[in-house]
């Protein structure tokens, strides 16, 4: 049970866009501020400034930091007494900065209804005398029981001592809370090297940071604090096998991808005649776009996108990768299968890939289990699924190991208990493609499997009992289409 909530500061909580769009108006204040100070400075300076101090750093809201505005000091003046001076200007701007600072809409409803239920805590990355002004605003410390901010200790977050400063003052064991931020390296991976269950917040058309890792993996990806509540209403959402984050971040990752989206959809009907069904929209989200979102967060770096019916609608989606910090690759391939589309494009691909179905939603966190057990037993992996009677996909059955002892091509259901359904969700190691294949027009990438068990190949496998979404008909499609991917892969 989540009985605690760890909520980050800044862009989890805290609208910075509100300040930033107000960013030429700030600076003009501040020009006037500094010009009373240390003589002759305008708004123009400091934009040229920022500009500066952002190519050589990176970008980032420095104006929140002290030292961006004792840079400028610097540059303008020769006094040596300038740290008084830096406080009195730093001053200047966190009164700007309390007067324009917005939380974002969904974040007083969320602390006001989560505070009656749970435990929480606020954990953040930042300069504390900013921070503060952040919580005397909105009066936060009415539903924070503990505030952690790196700015009054030694340590920032992903470090473990800011989680367990919180978790200690609330009495909370790790297992018993969960963290919300917005960012792989910190929030996601600091919190899980305690094994916290964590959740990804990336509000609407904002797009992951950085490519992250298996070890990165959040429990959930969400659009807004409104949802979480539908999982933390679902314990058994969090119920996944927990995997310890290393210490360290690691680079053993698979980095390729290949999803195949290219199907006509015809059972889609109309939904599909004009739009390929994996850019249909859940909650206002193309499907594709979850499933890359997903793929980034286990460390991906490269998709193959299976073009055929409709692949504008993919390409506009993904656009050339760089909001998700991937190198997409689209395939147009002519096929009539899986297999051939996918022996189009393997000798460019570098080593083994994630394979995915376009028309699939679940967790996040099953590409990372996933990828453990494919880690665990060295060859390629396949996700199963109890058969649920309807799906056309093939039908696998596994020994105790786990290891796929026979296949069914076929697409047909089975009264089988031992049989299991292939989810469309794999590892592959490119070795299983690198082979003569017969008649491949007519087959499903499965039968690479199918050859590599009569050949008695180890072919491994996980078995995932939870929920997950496959889109294959207009029913699947129209019962679906106005819910969040988190109220659909929720248990």
């Amino acid at each position: 049970m989540i009985d605690t909530i760890l909520l980050d500061g800044n862009r989890t909580i805290e609208n910075d866009s509100s300040l930033t769009m107000k960013r030429e108006s700030v600076f003009q204040e501040m020009a006037r501020n500094i010009s009373e100070e240390v003589g002759s400075c305008n708004a123009g300076q400091l934009f040229r400034f920022h500009a500066e101090f952002s190519q050589q750093f990176g970008e980032y809201i420095w104006e929140y930091h002290p030292v961006f505005w004792r840079t400028v000091l610097e540059r303008l003046s020769s006094n040596k007494d300038i740290e008084n001076v830096l406080q009195r200007v730093y001053a200047h701007f966190l009164s700007i900065y309390e007067r324009h600072i917005e939380l974002f809409d969904d974040v007083i409803p969320f602390l006001e209804t989560q505070s009656r239920k749970r435990k929480l805590g606020f954990v953040a990355n930042g300069n504390e005398q900013r921070l503060q002004r952040l919580i005397e605003r909105y009066k936060l410390n009415l539903f924070f029981s503990v505030l952690a901010i790196s700015g009054e200790c030694p340590f920032k977050k992903p470090e473990s001592f800011l989680f367990k400063y919180a978790l200690n003052s609330l009495g909370t064991q790790p297992k018993h809370a969960v963290m919300i931020g917005d960012r792989y390296s910190t929030d996601i991976f600091g919190a899980k090297k305690l094994s916290l269950r964590t959740i990804h917040l990336l509000r609407r058309n904002v797009c992951p940071d950085e490519v992250g890792s298996p070890c990165y993996c959040p429990d959930a990806l969400v659009r807004s604090l409104s949802e979480v509540e539908t999982l933390l209403e679902k314990p058994h959402y969090f119920g996944f096998e927990r995997v310890f984050a290393p210490q360290e971040k690691s680079d053993t990752t698979v980095s390729e991808a290949v999803i195949v989206c290219g199907g006509h959809g015809t059972r889609m009907k109309g939904l599909a005649t004009n739009k390929q069904k994996c850019s249909l929209e859940v909650g206002g989200i193309p499907i594709i776009d979850h499933l890359v979102r997903t793929l980034v967060a286990v460390g991906c770096r490269k998709v193959y996108f299976l073009l055929k019916h409709k692949g504008n609608d993919i390409r506009s989606v993904v656009g050339d990768g760089s909001r998700y910090h991937i190198e997409p690759v689209f395939v147009e391939t002519g096929s009539k299968s899986t297999l051939s589309a996918v022996l189009g494009c393997i000798d460019s691909i570098g080593g083994n890939f994630y394979y995915l179905h376009g028309n699939i939603l679940y967790p996040p966190r099953l590409l990372e289990l996933l990828f453990f057990k494919y880690s665990q037993l060295g060859t390629s992996t396949v996700v199963l699924v109890p058969d649920d009677g309807r799906t056309r996909h093939s039908r696998m059955m596994r020994n105790s190991n786990g290891i796929v002892v026979s296949i069914d091509l076929s697409g047909s259901p089975s009264d089988s208990s031992n049989q299991f359904l292939f989810m469309g969700l794999s590892i592959y190691q490119k070795e299983l493609f690198v082979r003569t294949f017969h008649d491949v027009e007519s087959k499903m990438t499965e039968e690479a499997v199918s050859v590599a068990v009569r050949e008695k190949q180890r072919i491994g496998s996980l078995v995932y009992e939870g929920p997950w979404r496959h889109y294959e008909t207009e029913q699947d499609y129209v019962q679906d289409s106005r819910h969040t991917p988190v109220e659909l892969v929720s248990w």
